[in-house]
């Protein structure tokens, strides 16, 4: 997950430097740092039910839900 968070803020720091119009701007998040989600999201949810509820640093899918 570390790594998957890594590249992923990586992604996001190259998208603040694309310099283009808003339209190409858009497309380019969208391709580079939307698409790159799912790679953070299965270690995630795979240390979710690893990692004590207690422990858990971010809230579940549950908790955001459900507001619990």
């Amino acid at each position: 997950m570390k790594n998957a968070v890594g590249e992923l803020q990586k992604r996001i720091n190259e998208a603040k430097n694309h310099k283009t119009t808003s339209e190409e701007w858009a497309k380019y998040y969208y391709n580079e740092v939307f698409a790159y989600f799912p790679n953070v999201r299965k270690p995630s949810d795979e240390l979710e039910t690893l990692v004590a509820k207690s422990a858990w640093p971010i809230p579940t899918y549950e908790e955001l839900l459900f507001d619990l």
